[in-house]
């Protein structure tokens, strides 16, 4: 490879400059990359809605939802159908295998509804959605005024700002909240109905049929084709009231003749405030792969502009990305500190400031080559892949600091040597190990990034971005460093090292030395790691992902009996006004009705979003153990789930749901709902398990108006117009409606207030043959308790209890989980854990699995790399190492156990393989003229001690920042970066001691150049 080394030298300075362009092009690149807070998490999954209005739960369970779980099972790569049905509302979750693709398995889910349709009733409302980061909420608008009423102010944003967020650049769908709609409702007066004899279904068809126009034909008009038209629309209440319903002793009986017409708010089933008054709220979905923050910036100058035209209307919003924002940025400036913390180590071991610009260059260099790997792999700017940049910065160094060092070293000791042929010597006793360490490192992280679910998709970014920014920054050593050595470095005598000469230096030979000499001995130490280890391994904790401050809670509540939404508000007041008070809040949404993750829902469920403010003394955990305490104690009989939004988001996304679930199922019902209720009890008592449950909605009470068929053919009703006059009487039908502009105001047939204060078996029913009658002369009215909510998996009915993580780590309390259901468990009954517990157990199996992928990689690399089985295997024991010492690390500073850090201990094993390949190296080059073995051994460690613990610090000071926490979101990566900082200190002791060790007892049988084998002269040496 001279002839290669050569032309990069002669060719230093096109290099250069060809360089400079391309790191333009990758700022260029960066700046247009689109940004997120993750990356494009589209987790495996469909979910099919059916919405038949309020069809009772067991005709939607057995008519609908087990027609369709059965008919989707068979759909090709589905592996799980889990289905929750209210009702009305049939919602079935569709989980595919990995690597589906989701638009081909939404198309084939289509299809097969279209086979079955005719075997659900008509009237369902059946919609397919894939589970993207699309289907959620990314921003929130709350408006409020004190001199719009609830109908203008909703109006004002249905019809004014809503058109102008939604045209804005990546806006994917807007939905407006709260407020109050207009409808005109049509009050009926019985009695004067009975004196005109007309029935409900009589007046409304007469409103249904005279507010229509419709398309009569074609027609020849003065030798013109002319389309005609036929009927007459209604335009308002005056119109309303002037229709004709009817003919009475030959005059026309007019609406107005039987009702009163009155615009008045339609009848809500969900409450918004905005803290603690009444508010309209304008949800804003973002498509995907956009860049957020542009996305959001027009958003929000759209709705400020306008805003600004209405001084009346006031508003807060939260928006996802501002959390993005803030830890992107934070990130960035942890890389770009990282940066200038390893520079400030280089120039500490090389004594020269133009050696640490060098390497200060290359790092900038390296990552924006990466921008532009990046733009082709289709990755985006977020946590992760910054991430992976940040966690390869400081190794992206090494091999710039090892060229660096060498040359150094060559030229103090050899001075009258040219600077190219010193630097063609340079590049040929190192390109060789770099390649091999640098790629080992690479492939080692690679097999995380094929851990599946969210933590795969989370992790395989950063995996394919650690992996592209090493082998570029080995292309940028060989090729740029060489280049800038040459035109900026001058060939002056150099000073000698004063790492080599100091008393560290005397120290680790002498250490060195004490452990050569006996080494078969001190190669028995090595138990002791794994012993560490075996003992650390239980007392670590343990978790799934990490968590982190994103500035924002969700407090979700839920009454124990079912409410009216007046009354659930009514409950909830003393928590809103308790929230006031606390100072690091700086507003919150309070919905009843509806939830971020969900737009319908029951009257006594809701949640609140808190927004809290940027600077604060508290963090969210903290508030939220303060608000969790005193909330129980001023809203009984309510239950309360605290989380932050983008937890749950990814909960939402890969549908694992609470932290802690666990599926009961089997024959006997009333057995399994028994030891549902047990659980929780039982489980209630475990330590840092909190808000334990059974998932499912109480049994709520229900009128049942049985029909007597004898007396409704008496009076010639069927009994489906009989119901129709029952919803009259109840509550209301609904008719036509009017369309006033761009909004559309509905009608509405109700009975007049008056006459509703009776009992229900009073409310009067007039029937055309029979006269006026009351509901309980023509059936019979009870009330009863009935189930209003069911779960099925892959068809089967099952039970969920959940549970959320308080101060414990999940992997603990999962023990004491299991301890409890083994004490509990029934013959018949089937119990299976899921929730993040059951993501958390495949990720990490998976990433065993990429321990010993690791592993494996590292005996090839290192066999291709020394050709010996015996140094290759060696070296799979010194990888084992530093992840074990990172192990016992965790423990002590108490950092979980979770796939972040997981992670991190998996990259610290081929970091240690790569010094070794170093070391090795210089070894063998002395070995070729050394008399003793062991003086080339200890030689080769002498002077590779500079260069690694140069790379080792200089890599550990890259995490550094992350690792200290020093900016919102560093939570995420802080595992990751602790692990591998404290498995870099195993890799440091591994590269200096342990491996020379095993080298000496397996090392090179090649010969020397006088033909004495090295395997005997080191022992010849040693006696």
């Amino acid at each position: 490879m001279g002839h290669i080394y050569k032309y990069i030298i002669n060719k230093k300075t096109p290099l250069l400059f060809l360089s400079i362009f391309i790191a333009i092009l990758g700022i260029q690149i960066f700046l247009n990359l689109p940004r997120g807070l993750f990356p494009e998490v589209n987790y495996p999954r469909i979910v099919v809605d059916v919405n038949m209005g309020f069809t009772p739960l067991s005709m939607m369970e057995w008519g609908v939802t087990t027609v369709l779980e059965k008919e989707l099972r068979s759909v090709p790569g589905v592996r799980l159908v889990k289905s929750s049905t209210s009702r009305g509302l049939s919602n079935i979750q569709i989980f595919l295998r990995e690597n589906e693709d989701v638009t081909v398995a939404t198309q084939r889910v289509n299809a097969k509804i279209a086979e079955v349709r005719a075997l659900i009733p008509p009237s369902a409302i059946i919609t397919i959605r894939p589970i993207t980061a699309a289907a959620f909420t990314a921003a929130e608008y709350c408006f409020t005024s004190d001199t719009f009423s609830e109908q203008d102010l909703r109006s004002y944003v249905e019809y004014t700002l809503k058109p102008i967020v939604l045209v804005q650049p990546g806006v994917f769908n807007v939905k407006v909240l709260g407020g109050a709609q207009p409808e005109y409702q049509v009050q009926l007066d019985p009695q004067k109905m009975a004196y005109y004899n007309l029935t409900a279904a009589m007046v409304n068809n007469r409103v249904l049929t005279s507010n229509v126009v419709d398309f009569i034909g074609p027609v020849d008009h003065d030798g013109q084709e002319v389309l005609a038209f036929g009927g007459e629309l209604v335009h308002g209440g005056k119109n309303l009231e002037q229709m004709v319903v009817s003919s009475h002793l030959g005059r026309s009986v007019y609406l107005k003749d039987v009702a009163q017409v009155q615009l008045r708010d339609a009848w809500k089933y969900k409450d918004l405030a905005l803290n603690g008054t009444e508010c309209v709220a304008l949800d804003v979905f973002y498509q995907e792969g956009i860049d957020q923050s542009i996305t959001s910036k027009a958003v929000k100058a759209a709705v400020s502009g306008e805003i600004k035209k209405e001084p009346h209307i006031r508003y807060r919003s939260w928006d996802l990305n501002d959390f993005t924002d803030t830890a992107t940025n934070a990130v960035l400036y942890d890389l770009l500190l990282g940066m200038a913390i390893i520079a400030f180590v280089t120039f500490v071991f090389l004594g020269s400031v133009k050696y640490s610009l060098f390497a200060l260059v290359v790092m900038p260099l390296a990552a924006t080559f990466t921008f532009i790997a990046m733009k082709g792999l289709g990755l985006s700017l977020n946590l992760m892949t910054l991430g992976g940049l940040t966690a390869a910065i400081g190794l992206v160094v090494d091999n710039t600091v090892i060229i660096l060092e060498l040359y150094h070293h060559k030229k103090k000791t050899e001075p009258g040597i040219p600077m190219s042929q010193r630097l063609a010597d340079v590049l040929n006793s190192v390109v060789k190990p770099m390649f091999f360490g640098t790629l080992t490192i690479a492939l080692v992280f690679t097999p995380i990034g094929l851990l599946s679910g969210v933590s795969g998709m989370f992790f395989s970014p950063m995996a394919h971005v650690h992996g592209t920014a090493l082998m570029i920054s080995l292309v940028i050593a060989v090729v740029i460093i060489p280049s800038l050595i040459l035109l900026f470095d001058k060939d002056k005598k150099e000073t000698v090292s004063m790492v080599e000469e100091s008393s560290l230096g005397r120290f680790y030979l002498k250490t060195l030395r004490w452990i050569l000499q006996k080494p078969k001995k001190h190669v028995m130490g090595i138990y002791l790691f794994f012993l560490l280890g075996l003992i650390a391994l239980p007392l670590a904790k343990t978790g799934f992902l990490p968590e982190w401050d994103e500035g924002d809670m969700v407090i979700d509540y839920r009454a124990n009996d079912p409410l009216s939404l007046q009354s659930t508000v009514d409950h909830i007041r003393p928590l809103e006004k308790y929230l006031k008070t606390i100072p690091e809040i700086d507003f919150f949404i309070r919905k009843t009705g509806t939830s971020l993750g969900s737009f319908d829902k029951s009257p006594y469920l809701g949640e609140i979003i808190v927004k809290l403010k940027p600077h604060r003394e508290k963090s969210v955990f903290e508030l939220r153990d303060q608000i969790s305490e005193h909330v129980e104690k001023i809203i009984p009989n309510f239950e309360f789930d605290f989380f932050q939004i983008l937890p749950d988001r990814l909960n939402d996304l890969s549908g694992a749901g609470k932290p802690v679930a666990i599926y009961l199922s089997g024959k006997d019902e009333v057995h399994v709902d028994n030891l549902a209720n047990r659980l929780v009890e039982k489980l209630s008592h475990i330590e840092g398990l909190e808000s334990v449950r059974v998932d499912e909605t109480p049994p709520a009470p229900e009128l049942i108006f049985h029909i007597n068929e004898t007396l409704s053919r008496v009076i010639d009703m069927s009994p489906g117009d009989i119901v129709q006059e029952a919803r009259l009487a109840l509550f209301s039908l609904d008719s036509s409606t009017i369309q006033m502009g761009a909004q559309t105001v509905p009608i509405r047939l109700k009975l007049q207030e008056a006459d509703k204060k009776s009992s229900i078996e009073k409310l009067p029913l007039y029937t055309a043959r029979g006269g006026l009658r009351h509901l309980g002369d023509i059936g019979e009215i009870k009330t009863q308790s009935n189930r209003v909510e069911s779960t099925h998996i892959d068809g089967t009915p099952v039970k969920i209890v959940t549970a959320e993580l308080g101060y414990r780590d999940l992997g603990n309390v999962m023990k004491d989980v299991k301890k409890v259901l083994a004490e509990n468990a029934e013959s018949g009954i089937a119990v299976q854990l899921a929730g993040e517990y059951e993501s958390q157990q495949k990720s990490f199996d998976e990433l065993i699995i990429a321990f010993l992928i690791g592993l494996a990689l590292i005996f090839l690399m290192s066999l291709f790399f020394a050709n010996n089985v015996a140094i290759a295997l060696s070296l799979v024991a010194c990888a084992i190492i530093p992840p074990l010492v990172g192990l016992v690390g965790l423990v002590v500073s108490g950092v979980p156990l979770d796939v972040s850090s997981f992670s991190g201990l998996i990259s610290v094993t081929g970091i240690a393989v790569a010094n070794s390949f170093m070391a090795i190296y210089a070894i063998e080059e002395r070995a070729e003229y050394r008399t003793h073995f062991l003086q080339a051994v200890q030689e080769g460690m002498k002077h590779r001690l500079r260069p690694i613990l140069m790379t080792n610090l200089a890599a550990m000071a890259g995490f550094i920042p992350i690792a200290v926490g020093l900016s919102q979101g560093d939570e995420i990566l802080q595992p990751f970066s602790i692990a591998i900082i404290i498995g870099l200190f195993g890799a440091m002791f591994t590269t200096l001691y342990l491996m020379p060790l095993f080298y000496v007892i397996f090392g090179s049988q090649k010969e020397a150049v006088n033909g004495t084998d090295l395997h005997m002269r080191r022992y010849v040496s040693h006696k």
